[in-house]
């Protein structure tokens, strides 16, 4: 009971606001605390359950010690306040590891290479693969079964984090143009450009937008 209490706690916090005389603004030199991240809420805060207190069979010295933990285990297991809580593995928002975020996307877990306001990360997600013939190299599994039915494959592609909403998108032209909307003079250049041009430097735009809107973490 006291593990749902504990949960539903943390669910319940909001995504802080803070003015700038209480944050720092994120540099790629900027420490990120080592832990798993229950909630967006925890990202947004820097606020992870700590790597030394979560109860695992892993060892607790390794590099990945919190990956292992994730990967191998249904429940992450942790103390606080004199009792162990739980909460289920494929739940949690994600975790942070030698300076690294990672975020659950689709049940997995996927590492933030391009991180900023709107950060950009490439996932797997589960496709139904309809395909009759011939192998896709975007397929870890394909083709169809003897009955010529589909079957269930996994697809890389590309997804983008609003670091202040904590929503995520598809690496879209219609969604990054949403997104460069929110800068009028950014938007207007990006627009300038034919729809092909567009489409082939939004990762140019987006980084632009990440130089000129910075984000904060809390000091």
């Amino acid at each position: 009971m006291l593990t749902k209490i504990f949960y539903v706690f943390l669910l319940s916090i909001p995504a802080l606001s803070f003015a700038q005389s209480d944050s720092v603004l994120y540099t790629r030199d900027y420490p990120f605390n080592e832990g798993v991240y229950i909630t967006y809420s925890d990202f947004r805060m820097n606020r992870p359950i700590s790597k030394y207190v979560i109860e695992s069979k892993e060892d607790k010295e390794q590099l990945d010690f919190i990956g292992k933990t994730i990967q191998n285990s249904e429940y992450i297991f942790f103390k606080f306040g004199g009792y162990i809580h739980k909460v289920k593995t494929d739940s949690i928002w994600g975790f942070s590891q030698n300076n690294t975020v990672f975020i659950n996307y689709d049940k997995k877990m996927f590492r933030i290479p391009v991180f900023g306001n709107i950060s950009q990360f490439v996932a797997s997600v589960e496709v139904i693969n309809n395909y009759a013939g011939g192998n896709s190299p975007f397929y870890y599994n394909y083709g169809v079964t003897a009955t010529n039915m589909p079957t269930k494959g996994r697809e890389i592609r590309q997804f983008v984090l609003d670091f202040y909403t904590g929503k995520t998108y598809d690496y879209t032209l219609e969604n990054i143009t949403e997104i460069l909307k929110r800068d009028e003079k950014l938007y207007a250049e990006f627009m300038k450009l034919s729809k092909s041009k567009r489409k082939k430097n939004m990762g140019i735009y987006l980084r632009t937008y990440n130089n000129t809107h910075p984000v904060y973490f809390p000091k």
